[in-house]
């Protein structure tokens, strides 16, 4: 039964003068790396561990083979950094790396083989040494997934999750579909590296222009939030074999809403966004903390109309909703003119949620979901990635001066190129202070984004510094302190 808890209205306090520090919070530090290119098309990491960072780069393939190498980045700078050659396994038509990330302090590559005949993948595991990047055993077997035979994805490209307390790894594929349903892939690992539990789930969800969250609890569920067409009776129809199958075009011209779903071995628990009297969330983020899952999302003030509301609700031992803790307006955000919703727990269980669009919302709340604040500021359609740090949560976006003084100035943001990673810190009123990571006087390649390939700012909380690429000596790094 849904009972309704006491509803918090939200104060909405105008932010139009953000604090900008004119220091970075330590000096840059570039870390070089002995390479024989000069260019760098792709690259993944660098993941941070401890004193070292490690990441991968791919050189390219021939009709023959491929070249991929592992680089050791010590952060300190005592030592140079470490350049081994990988030798993936390689395969005509199809790029056998799957995913590049450190667990329990190890790097590790996820590559895969394809059987061209049956459709069947199987993924391995190649765990590396530590201080020389050179293969530790031989690759382990993670498991298998059956494609068509008839086409495969040039590259499958999994998405990778650690619990907050680093004890699980998360490998998960949902770019698959069947018959137009989308189908989430799932492997979590333990931390001796061997599978806890693993599934493939058929969703209700149509695969077409759908768009996922998911994370990995300390206690190895999986939450998975989805933002895409619900699959009804009336969109779905029977192929040739008797088999469900979607109605692609009529689930081409329908909306989009919020579901949500909790995976853990068999267990397989969905929640499709509704609350009682019709209200539908449109978009939203999970979460879990001590006190359990929680979620926070976007759906309309009423039916038909653009006004939005956030609210915020915890979903109970059975995946549904126990009642709204905290409820609020979004005065510059509406149906339509909003981007991607976050919502990130600390070390003590408090939580932030943060949506984008003409305006930056930005709410607070404590380890039970009671609201703390919530504030609005100029932002235009640039979403912080939101890091769990220590007790805090501070975001990393890549600004530009002109973006600067479009937000002093509470004007939308223009698409500029001259921009740079900055620290995004809310005081306990919801007040930001933007800290520019890599100073403007600082060179780096002009006419483009400071790193269009930069895979997140989660270094900032795993080693109390940003650590990345240094745009304009590739492949050096940089690296800057934080305390």
């Amino acid at each position: 039964m849904f009972t309704r808890l006491p509803v918090v209205v939200a104060t909405v306090l105008f932010v139009s003068a953000p604090r900008v520090h004119a220091q970075v919070p330590g000096a840059v530090q570039v870390l070089p790396v002995d390479l024989e290119t000069p260019r760098l098309d792709k690259h993944y990491g660098p993941f941070c561990s401890g004193d070292r960072a490690y990441s991968m780069v791919p050189l390219g393939a021939t009709g023959k083979g491929r070249r991929d190498i592992g680089i050791i980045h010590y952060l300190d700078g005592s030592k140079p950094a470490v350049v081994k050659e990988l030798n993936l396994p390689f395969m005509k038509l199809h790029d056998t790396f799957n995913a590049m990330f450190v667990h329990q302090g190890r790097p590790c590559v996820v590559h895969d083989s394809w059987d061209a005949e049956t459709g069947v993948v199987k993924l391995y595991l190649q765990r590396y040494a530590t201080e020389t990047f050179e293969a530790d055993g031989p690759p382990q077997l993670i498991g298998e997934a059956q494609f068509s035979h008839r086409y495969i994805e040039p590259e499958l490209k999994l998405t990778v999750r650690s619990s907050p307390d680093g004890e699980y790894l998360l490998l998960h594929f949902d770019h698959a579909g069947n018959n137009g349903f989308k189908v989430a892939l799932c492997w979590v690992l333990n931390a001796e590296f061997e599978v806890a539990w693993s599934n493939r789930f058929k969703l209700p969800v149509f695969a077409q222009g759908s768009r996922t969250a998911v994370t990995v609890t300390d206690d190895a569920q999986v939450l998975l939030a989805v933002v895409g067409v619900t699959i009804t009776d009336e969109l779905t129809t029977h192929d040739e074999e008797g088999k469900e199958e979607v109605k692609g075009f009529s689930a081409a011209l329908s909306n989009t809403s919020f579901s949500a779903y909790r995976m853990r071995g068999e267990v397989f628990e969905t929640w499709n966004g509704h609350l009682p009297g019709g209200r539908q969330f449109l978009d939203g983020s999970l979460c879990a903390n001590g006190a359990g899952v929680f979620f926070t999302g976007l759906l309309p003030v009423q039916e038909g109309k653009k006004a939005l509301n956030w609210a915020m609700l915890r979903l109970d031992d059975q995946f549904h909703p126990s009642g709204i803790i905290a409820e609020g307006a979004t005065p510059d955000l509406e149906v339509g003119g909003f981007r991607n919703t976050q919502l990130c727990a600390a070390g003590d269980g408090s939580m932030l949620f943060v949506v984008g669009g003409d305006k930056l919302l930005s709410n607070a709340f404590a380890p039970d979901g009671t609201l703390r604040w919530s504030t609005t500021t100029s932002w235009g359609w640039f979403v912080p990635q939101l890091v769990p740090y220590g007790n805090s949560i501070i975001g990393g976006v890549d600004l530009s001066p002109q973006d600067l003084d479009a937000i002093k100035a509470g004007k939308p943001m223009k698409e500029t190129f001259d921009k740079r990673p900055f620290m995004l810190i809310w005081d306990d009123t919801g007040a930001i202070t933007y800290s520019p990571l890599i100073p403007f006087s600082h060179p780096v390649k002009k006419g483009s984004y400071y790193n269009t390939m930069r895979p997140s700012f989660h270094g900032l909380g795993a080693c109390r510094a940003y650590v990345d690429w240094d745009n304009e000596r590739r492949p050096s790094l940089y690296r800057v302190p934080l305390e």
